[in-house]
């Protein structure tokens, strides 16, 4: 529990270092209160609706069952994370060659 405890801090180190720069680069300063609003409130959402979820999954199809579904979605997430990366790369980092 203790190495588990200590990998999933240090990965939400680096997490929200990336989100703390991504979103202004992406939103730009004139809507940055806009969009920490908008991701505060999906955290909050997050916070509270996760439990209450999971709590439900696992007293619909058992803990176990529950525990893979829940690891499942982080490999899911994890593929998501991969393509929009590789999209990124290949689309803008393309056109930035071509231009030049």
């Amino acid at each position: 529990v203790y190495v588990v405890g200590l990998l999933s801090a240090t990965a939400f180190v680096f997490s929200d270092a990336a989100v703390f720069g991504a979103v202004p680069a992406l939103v730009g300063p004139e809507r940055l209160s806009a969009a920490n609003g908008f991701l505060s409130a999906l955290a909050s959402g997050a916070d509270i609706a996760g439990p209450v979820l999971g709590g439900a999954l696992a007293a619909t199809i058992g803990p176990a069952n529950a525990v893979t579904v829940d690891a499942a979605s982080f490999l899911v997430a994890a593929a998501l994370q991969a393509l929009y990366v590789g999209l990124y790369a290949y689309f803008f980092l393309h056109i930035d060659r071509v231009a030049q």
